[in-house]
């Protein structure tokens, strides 16, 4: 038994190999072994464990899947016993992976397998929040639909809501598919902002027009020092300014 040595993304691995002789020559015998860092270290398709391989456990296996959206793999795991309601070391289940990889066919199995759809994860975002910064309206409505809170906010310093972050983030679609489910328009920030100063501030006026038709204040202040006006005013927003003041909004 030999070692070959590979380095993958700066990480030296050594994977076991067998070798025979060959005319007094050293062969590698079948396939080389080959090492990658992916989702975790990989040797054989194995993880790395004290010198030697082992196959991934379901779990393990399941938050690859979601990664990859590999949803035949996905069902394969949770019906070899994979946990998803297991939490990786970057504090995410496998629905949060799933969730901002896209991965809507995996998302709907991990659902259907019974993962929380409430959880947090980094920052306190729950997987709607992460489905409204990556502009998913598929995953949003799908979390909605199993019973996300469309008001939780996050736990860090912003406390901002999926609608907020949507906003904030200028992605329409999102914010499109939470007013439409009743998301709260006129919610606030740790800092005071509204959706309608981040649509103003970002010069959106397809979002504004759809805050302001759901019944958002036009003339709120967002942490007490200026309207949307004015937030549309400062950065410049020609199209943004007339269209506010056509509804009525000021300094």
């Amino acid at each position: 038994m030999r070692f070959v040595v590979a380095a993958a993304t700066g990480v030296l691995i050594a994977c076991p190999v067998a070798h025979a002789r060959n005319g007094g020559r050293s062969s590698v015998a079948g396939k080389r072994a080959t090492c990658t860092l992916t989702w975790a270290l990989i040797c054989l398709g194995a993880l790395i464990v004290q010198g030697g391989c082992r196959a991934p456990t379901p779990t393990e296996d399941l938050f690859k899947a979601a990664l990859d959206g590999n949803d035949a793999q996905a069902r394969r795991d949770i019906g070899q016993g994979a946990d998803v309601q297991a939490w990786n070391s970057d504090n995410n289940t496998p629905l949060m992976v799933a969730v901002k990889a896209g991965s809507v066919n995996v998302v709907k199995t991990l659902i259907k397998a019974g993962a929380r759809v409430n959880d947090r994860g980094e920052y306190g975002d729950t997987p709607l929040i992460m489905a409204a910064e990556d502009e998913n309206p598929t995953v949003i409505s799908l979390l909605l639909a199993s019973g996300a809170d469309i008001s939780a906010k996050q736990t860090g310093s912003t406390r901002s809501t999926a609608l907020l972050e949507a906003a904030m983030l200028d992605k329409r679609a999102s914010a499109q598919v939470l007013i439409s489910a009743g998301a709260d328009i006129n919610v606030t920030s740790a800092t005071g902002y509204t959706p309608l100063l981040w649509a103003a501030h970002n010069g959106d006026v397809a979002l504004t027009k759809a805050l302001l038709d759901a019944g958002a204040d036009i003339n709120s202040k967002g942490g007490g020092f200026y309207t949307p006006f004015t937030a549309a005013k400062l950065h410049d927003h020609a199209d943004e300014v007339e269209f506010i003041v056509e509804r009525g909004g000021h300094a």
